[in-house]
This record gives structure tokens, C-alpha cells and sequence, in this order.
């Protein structure tokens, strides 16, 4: 299991489990681990999600036409985990979701 700290400095799990969950349903994702967890450290932006889930956003495959969407869950100041990540080229879904955070 992995953690790496939000940008609010809360301790965000990756377990096994939720990592599984994310290739099963993104193949593409499988090599990008460490792009998920820089997501989440160091986003581009930040967008808050139905359920108070947040949804980071990093330029890491803009070349390509790409962005890495990181959606987690902070449960309290020490604990939060990962919900899922995937590959985007539409922005424009995402940009009509509150934005909380702007690198």
C-alpha cells in the first residue's frame, strides 16, 4: 500500500485493492502508478466531486491529448484514500465541476 500526502497534508491511502480496481477498469493507467501519486501531491488543479470526493487533475500527457484525473476521498486530517484515476482528453466535463484548487 502506498501514501503519499494531499495538498491539504493529509495522508492518502493507495491500497492494493483500490489500485486493482484501477487497472481492472483502466488498463491504460497500469504503468503510471507514480503519475497518480504525483497527481494527488502536486495536481494542477483541484475539483470537488458530488460526494465530497475530491478530483485531481495533472498535464502530464498533454502532448498526447491527455490529462491524469485522480479522484480521492479525505475522511478527516489524518486519513483519506484513493477512489479511482484515469486517463481524460475532455477538460470540459471536469471544468463544469466546482474548481477548489489552481496550481
Amino acid at each position: 500500500m502506498a501514501i503519499v500526502y494531499s495538498i491539504s497534508e493529509i495522508p492518502i491511502r493507495i491500497p492494493t485493492e483500490r489500485w486493482e480496481h484501477v487497472i481492472l477498469g483502466h488498463p491504460e493507467m497500469i504503468d503510471l502508478e507514480l503519475e497518480v501519486l504525483e497527481t494527488i501531491k502536486n495536481p494542477d488543479f483541484i475539483f470537488q466531486g458530488k460526494n465530497l470526493e475530491k478530483i485531481a487533475v495533472k498535464d502530464y500527457l498533454s502532448n498526447l491529448g491527455k490529462f491524469i484525473v485522480v479522484v480521492y476521498k479525505e475522511l478527516n486530517k489524518e486519513d483519506g484514500f484513493l477512489v479511482t484515476s484515469f486517463l481524460t482528453s475532455k477538460l470540459s466535463r471536469l471544468k463544469k465541476k466546482k474548481m477548489i484548487w489552481k496550481k
